[in-house]
This record gives C-alpha cells, sequence and structure tokens, in this order.
C-alpha cells in the first residue's frame, strides 16, 4: 500500500522577469520521490513522495546523510537537491555515528557524522602545526594509526593527530662558505652539507666554539642545535716556492705550527733586504731559518743587508760576487754555518755587525764561519 505525501514551498515573487532554479528530488532508500525540475526563482516548490510497505516517511533533509531538515519556507534562490528520510516499521531508524579529530594542537578538523559500516574521510588538506610534521590520525582507543580505507564505523570513534617534531640545526661556518639551516625530523640524522674555505682545511662540525665536542653527521637530532666549523691552515708542500714581497721563500718543513723556510731568492732590483725571523705564508707562520745557494747572486745593486734572527745556516754562493754588499746585519745570537764561497766577491770592505748580548764564544765563532764562507779579509766586525 502507498501512501503519499506532498508538501509545497511558499516563496514570493519580487520581479516580473525572474530566471528559473533547478530542484532534484533523490528518494533513498524506502520510497520514491517526485517534484523535480525547473522552477520559476521564489516560486513554490512542490514534492512528492511514495512511501514503500514497511517503511515510514520522515521528511525532506539538504543532505543524503539526513542531518538537516529542509525548511518550506525557506526562498528558492539556486539550483538545490532535496534527499527523503525513511524508518523501516517495527525498527529504528539507520544508526549514525560521530568520528572526531583531535589535531593535538594543530589546525581543527571537523567532525564527521556516518551511518553504520560506512568509511570516515580522511580529512584534506592534512592539519598542520609550526614545528611539527603530521604523521597520521591514531585511533584513541587502540592507539593503533586509524586506515580509513578499510575500517567501517560501528561505533563513535574518537582519533587524534600524532606529531613528529622538527628541529633546526644552524651551520655557522667560520669565514666558510655559506651553508643554509636545516630543518630535521626527530631522531633523523642531517643531510651531508660541504663547506669551503680558501686556504684552510675543514676540520668538521662542532658542537660548542671551543671545539671540544666534535659532532657526527650520523647522530640522530633531538632538540634545536648549533653547529660551529673548524678549520686548519692548508700546509704547503715541502719544496714549493712561495713569494712574499721582495724574497722568494722556499718550504723546507711543511708543518702547521713548526715549519721552517730557507731564502731562495730575490727581486733583481733591490738595493736593502731584510730577511725576517718569521714570513706568514698564507695562514700559516714558518721560520726563516736557512739561506739557500746562489739566493742573491742575480741582485747585483744589493749594499746592505739584515740576516733575521733565527738564521742558523747560510748555503755555498748565497751571496756571491755581490760586490756593492757592504754592511751585512746578523739578528741572532748564535752564530749560523756559513757555507764555503757564501760571501765571496763581496765588497773589499764590508762591515759586519752582531747583536750586543751576542756571546764572545759566538762573535768569534761567526767570524770564523765567515772567513770559512770567503768573504774578505779587510772587513770589520762590531757589536751593537
Amino acid at each position: 500500500m502507498e501512501e503519499r505525501i506532498m508538501f509545497m514551498g511558499i516563496g514570493f515573487m519580487k520581479h516580473s522577469r525572474v530566471p528559473y532554479v533547478m530542484v532534484s528530488v533523490s528518494a533513498q532508500t524506502g520510497g520514491s520521490a517526485l517534484g523535480g525540475g525547473k522552477y520559476i526563482k521564489r516560486r513554490p516548490v512542490t514534492v512528492t513522495a511514495s512511501v514503500n510497505s514497511g517503511y515510514t516517511f520522515g521528511g525532506w533533509y539538504k543532505e543524503a546523510s539526513c542531518d538537516t531538515e529542509y525548511d518550506f519556507d525557506t526562498a528558492v534562490t539556486s539550483d538545490f537537491t532535496l534527499y527523503a528520510k525513511w524508518t523501516a516499521n517495527g525498527g529504528v531508524e539507520t544508526e549514525k555515528y560521530t568520528v572526531t579529530f583531535d589535531s593535538k594542537g594543530g589546525t581543527k578538523v571537523a567532525s564527521q557524522t556516518k551511518k553504520k559500516n560506512e568509511l570516515a574521510v580522511e580529512p584534506k588538506p592534512a592539519p598542520t602545526k609550526t614545528g611539527f610534521k603530521f604523521d597520521g590520525w591514531y585511533d584513541k582507543a587502540t592507539n593503533k594509526k586509524f586506515n580509513f580505507k578499510t575500517t567501517k564505523i560501528t561505533k563513535n570513534i574518537a582519533l587524534y593527530a600524532k606529531w613528529i617534531p622538527i628541529y633546526t640545526v644552524t651551520f655557522v661556518s667560520n669565514g666558510g662558505t655559506n651553508v643554509a639551516a636545516q630543518k630535521v625530523e626527530q631522531n633523523k640524522t642531517i643531510t651531508k652539507v660541504t663547506v669551503t674555505k680558501a686556504n684552510y682545511i675543514f676540520d668538521g662540525w662542532y658542537t660548542d666554539k671551543a671545539f671540544k665536542n666534535k659532532f657526527s653527521e650520523t647522530s640522530k637530532i633531538t632538540k634545536n642545535i648549533v653547529l660551529y666549523a673548524k678549520w686548519m691552515p692548508a700546509l704547503p708542500e715541502k719544496g714549493k716556492e712561495i713569494t712574499v714581497g721582495d724574497l722568494v721563500y722556499k718550504i723546507t718543513f711543511s708543518h702547521a705550527s713548526e715549519g721552517t723556510v730557507a731564502v731562495s731568492g730575490v727581486k733583481k732590483s733591490v738595493k736593502k733586504v731584510t730577511i725576517p725571523p718569521t714570513v706568514k705564508i698564507g695562514n700559516i707562520t714558518f721560520k726563516v731559518t736557512s739561506i739557500a745557494s746562489k739566493a742573491f747572486t742575480k741582485a747585483k745593486k744589493l749594499n746592505k743587508v739584515e740576516i733575521g734572527a733565527n738564521i742558523t745556516k747560510i748555503d755555498s754562493k748565497a751571496f756571491y760576487n755581490l760586490k756593492k754588499l757592504k754592511t751585512i746585519t746578523f739578528k741572532t745570537l748564535k752564530a749560523p754555518k756559513i757555507a764555503s764561497k757564501a760571501f765571496k766577491g763581496t765588497h773589499a770592505k764590508c762591515k759586519v755587525t752582531v747583536p750586543k748580548k751576542m756571546s764572545k764564544k759566538e762573535f768569534n765563532k761567526l767570524k770564523n764561519n765567515c772567513k770559512k764562507g770567503k768573504i774578505s779579509k779587510k772587513t770589520s766586525y762590531n757589536k751593537k
């Protein structure tokens, strides 16, 4: 037996020319529906539901889930669909359950109402939370990740968002190339970075400015951290010649703190030269400990030389045939070894000066060494 129910919506026509709207009807389970079609805007809407045996009509609703009942006094201004609600006779209305979402400090997510055995819809877009990565929805009852594709809703269920902390790793390159900060998930490792600095060798990242605690790139990140680059001066190879100022230096021992060099050459046009006790090559300070063979032979205009305090050896022909070289000053307190012909051919009346603090023993030794180097016999020696 069929029962026919008719509803009429009442509207008001404000203008003489009014556009049409489309009204659709959906009977869903439990009966059939008529009345859908084209209506003049703001005119009455008539829909009819035919009830199947065993069901009771429950009204017209705005959505298929039958949550919001339609008000026929509402003015019809745009296309829409009406849904019929039914209740099986002798039974109960279709069961519905609520799925709630606790974002745990993230952006809010609306709850969902679902019929029994329906699937919940995974909220899109996923919630967001500053400083965290969203790791999915979990069932509060089981603490297990919820599967929206397979889990049917059979009761009210509460889901909560799981978040993974995101930490910032900041790199201080200490004069090296810039390194961008990294966002790293908790218990993950940093992405390996490359950093360079001219004339230095990278010695690793440290968690402190004093470089006491070295950081391993395999370490798991558990908090925000700052990493500091440590650098070691790059070492030139032994035997390499480098020009600094008027002099050419040859590396005799390459070391970050105990390196040594020999003076191996000089600018041809110089008239006066000071051989320093140390010289800085790149970022490393080297002791100047010797004067190589023939180092100054091309400087024919040289007339005055000061020999640094760290010189311990002057090789053969170092100042050979420099006829204008008349003034030689030693800054060392110990007499250096002087090879044969080191001073041969220098000015006939050379003046050699040594520090006043040089001992008598070392002074006499220096005189003898100069004679071995074939300096002029007319050379005068003084302390000053």
